[in-house]
């Protein structure tokens, strides 16, 4: 039954690469866009994950990078006067975080990668104007 109803994991990879290239394209100029997609991409990588969860490796490089990053936002989180106002800032690292570390992931073709920057660059510099 599960089977029937998951979609394969090629089909899954092409959608969240589709939905990094739309938040490449939203991040200059939607709000909307910004906040749906990363919760989006969230939910479908983490369904992806759940299928296969050996198939997504993380290079211990890139876990050194997100671990200090992180570590550095939480122990300024702890350390912080106003710890609600801290923490939803936090929160709103890891949630914006989101996009980036998928395309990571997920965006395996130099296409692919080259599209994101190309679409980021454009929605930046239309939002600017």
């Amino acid at each position: 039954m599960v089977g029937e109803i998951m979609l394969n994991i090629t089909t899954f990879d092409k959608i969240i690469a589709y939905l990094i290239l739309a938040y490449a394209l939203a991040v200059g100029t939607s709000r909307g866009g910004i906040h749906t997609v990363p919760a989006l991409l969230a939910l479908l990588c983490i369904i992806r994950y759940l299928t296969q969860p050996y198939a997504i490796p993380i290079e211990p490089p890139l876990k050194r990078a997100f671990l200090i990053f992180f570590g550095s936002i939480f122990l300024s989180l702890i350390f912080s006067h106003d710890i609600v106002a801290s923490a939803k800032s936090f929160v709103m690292h890891l949630y914006m975080f989101i996009p980036f570390l998928a395309a990571v992931k997920f965006l395996h073709h130099k296409d692919n990668i080259n599209r994101f920057v190309f679409f980021s660059t454009f929605s930046l510099l239309a939002g600017s104007l």
